[in-house]
């Protein structure tokens, strides 16, 4: 009898760890790590006191050595631009109302391994960035630390002021 209840358990014990784990090639884990970027206008009303508006419209967004578009005239108030994997330097070309600005960031990364089937994810944590000034005035850094989380800003692009003389001479 004892020795039925043993082999029993063992069967058990196997038959739970084998249906139990999951197998080692299925990844749901998303490991592109990728900036957000808020475009941040400011505008004053009539009586001075100031407005934040959010707003990227008609932008065009591609990385800087290769030949594919990331963003194509999409209306958002924020866009994603990934980080290289395999390196600390990363740079998009921004096309916004016909005219172009580079962002350039520079970033320390690691490699942090995740399991068997996912591989391994590459953070950044930004350290500097330099930028034209076409349509950007400046740029705010909300969150050095860039991961694969989807829910943290991570930059401010301060766009140029609207031209609101141009529009009371209309």
């Amino acid at each position: 009898m004892k020795k039925s209840s043993y082999i029993a358990a063992v069967l058990m014990l196997i038959i739970v760890s084998i249906v139990g784990c999951e197998p080692d090639t299925v990844c749901h884990i998303n490991l592109q790590c990728s900036a957000y970027v808020e475009a941040v206008r400011k505008t004053y009303d009539f009586n001075g006191t100031e407005r934040i508006a959010l707003n990227w419209d008609s932008a065009r967004v591609k990385g800087i050595g290769s030949d594919s578009v990331l963003v194509w005239d999409k209306q958002t108030d924020a866009i994603y631009l990934p980080m290289r994997a395999d390196s600390g330097v990363t740079a998009y070309e921004i096309m916004w109302h016909e005219m172009t600005d580079t962002l350039v960031m520079f970033s320390t990364y690691r490699l942090e391994f995740i399991s068997m089937a996912c591989g391994c994810m590459v953070p950044h944590t930004l350290d500097s960035f330099h930028y034209t000034t076409h349509f950007i005035d400046s740029l705010l850094i909300l969150e050095r630390d860039i991961t694969n989380n989807k829910n943290v800003s991570h930059m401010q692009v301060y766009l140029h002021p609207e031209d609101e003389s141009a529009e009371e001479d209309e």
